[in-house]
């Protein structure tokens, strides 16, 4: 057994080693020693044959790659290039070549600087194509087909990181665990399912276009905000997890994060397509990523100069929370953020090992794999098709509310929409003129333990998010040294007067 392995790996390094050319001279002194020397330019061909080169990135800082089936980059540390020298001499059975070269450093900075250079052009795809890297293929994806690429026919480069570690089949469309689960996340409701079949599909396309980005945001669907109560268990965490199984992605603990720590993302490199925020608590600063998920990516590394990352380039969003992740506020947050709602199956029924007898992925088999690997095709061929869907909402929008304004102010204000004739003007039956300083005192004759909390200011604020979440159209003016508002419930549909009349 141990000849075979041997004789084997004797094959594998005259294979390796059958394009190089030798980096020493050996010649005869006038005493008849023979005597080695080593070629530096001679040394940098032997390895660039063996497929060392550099890559330099935006930052103008290299790295010693190696490039393997043409298209496929592996970092590499220099004592690869070293070992390379040993295996070599050990093949051809020259161990005073090897002596040699151990007689000083060849390893060294200015031979690096001298290989080939490659830019490490990442075929990402389009808004219509997306590549999937498993082991033994590549995957061209659009809308309606698959196609398969060999590596060594690939039109780009590759980060060795990037590939799944397992074969791709292709099979029928069948039962997949994995999509039970994601059914039974959307409540097993049809365009809840769309929506996060696309989220998915939108997450693990690693085609990034800076000017429609968004973070994806999953988030329990039952946040009880007036007690700052959130439980969690719902799934989100194993759809980050699933996201990873084909894309690589930096994890960050949310629980631990410190978000004033600016090395938080120093274990970032180019081969990560996500970075995934798990778990974020209820003051993490979403506006703070705003340039990350529609400009550039500017951060520092222990000991090393600041890394920038352009926006084509910078990773996708996702973030889970089990509160709600609060921004800037406005279009600027809203425009940059897809906001998805978990279902509470799996904290109020079972759990995902009670549902299914197992632990997803952990405890899968090859079989299980290839129905996911498939599915999960089939998610970025259902976002190339219908683009990023986004969800209803449930509860996030009036949860927001509460946190944006108050729950006793809703219910003030729900009060007096509820009694529209105190307020209609004459002429303009679904035009209400509201005296802002009565509203304001009447407000504060209800709370009054708030009076040093708030302000006419914070109530005008109150007024208009509160209007706009109802669609109700405002208008503020003063008249004869007073202050109104005028409230438009012409737009109030049947489900808005249901919501006001519930809450």
């Amino acid at each position: 057994m141990e000849e075979n392995t041997q004789h084997s790996a004797a094959i594998n390094l005259n294979d390796r080693f059958r394009f190089t050319v030798p980096f020493f001279d050996e010649k005869l002194n006038k005493e008849g020693q023979i005597v080695i020397t080593i070629n530096n330019e001679s040394l940098i061909v032997f390895w660039e044959a063996l497929g060392y080169k550099k890559v330099i990135d935006v930052n103008n800082n290299y790295e010693l790659v190696l490039v393997k089936r043409g298209s496929i980059v592996k970092e590499i540390k220099e004592h690869v290039l070293r070992n390379e020298i040993r295996d070599y001499t050990k093949q051809i059975n020259k161990k005073s070549v090897w002596a040699k070269f151990l007689e000083r450093d060849y390893v060294v900075k200015k031979l690096f600087e001298s290989f080939n250079t490659i830019e490490m052009n990442r075929n990402t795809g389009n808004e219509t194509t997306g590549y999937l890297y498993f082991q033994n293929v590549i995957l061209k994806v659009t809308s309606d087909k698959i196609d398969f690429i060999d590596y060594e026919n690939f039109d780009g480069y590759v980060w060795e990181e990037e590939i799944i570690k397992r074969d791709f089949v292709l099979i029928e469309k069948g039962d997949c665990v994995f999509r039970d689960f994601i059914m039974l996340i959307a409540s097993e409701d049809l365009e809840r399912l769309k929506s996060i079949i696309s989220i998915i599909g939108y997450l693990i396309h690693s085609f990034k276009n800076p000017s429609c980005a968004k973070a994806i945001i999953l988030m329990d669907s039952e946040i009880d905000v007036e007690f700052n109560e959130a439980n969690g268990g719902t799934g989100k965490s194993l759809i980050g997890k699933a996201v990873g199984q084909i894309v690589p992605n930096l994890f960050i603990d949310g629980k631990t994060m410190k978000s004033q720590d600016k090395f938080r993302l120093s274990a970032l490199n180019g081969h990560h397509r996500i970075i995934f925020y798990d778990d974020v608590k209820k003051d993490f600063d979403f506006e703070s990523l705003y340039p990350l998920i529609t400009g550039d990516l500017n951060f520092e590394k222990k000991y090393k100069n600041a890394i920038v990352i352009p926006s084509t380039e910078t990773p996708k969003l996702l973030i889970t929370s089990n509160y709600v992740v609060k921004g800037g506020g406005g279009n600027a947050e809203k425009r940059r953020k897809v906001e998805y709602e978990v279902s509470t199956y799996f904290k109020n029924v079972l759990t995902p090992k009670e549902e299914f007898g197992h632990q997803l992925f952990d405890d899968w088999n090859e079989e299980e794999w290839t129905k996911f690997d498939n599915f999960m095709v089939s998610t970025l061929q259902f976002y190339l098709k219908k683009g990023l869907i986004e969800p209803k909402s449930i509860n996030i929008d009036f949860n927001r509310l509460k946190i944006e304004t108050s729950i006793d102010f809703i219910d003030f204000m729900d009060n007096l929409i509820s009694k529209p004739e105190e307020y209609q003007k004459p002429s303009l039956p679904n035009v209400l003129l509201i005296d802002k300083n009565k509203l304001f005192s009447d407000f504060l004759n209800t709370k009054p333990n708030i009076a040093e909390r708030i302000s006419p200011i914070t109530i005008k604020k109150w007024i208009d998010r509160y209007c706009n979440y109802y669609n109700i159209e405002t208008n503020h003016y003063k008249s004869n040294g007073k202050v109104f508002v005028e409230l438009n419930i012409s737009n109030l549909t049947s489900e808005n007067n249901h919501e006001l009349n519930n809450n």
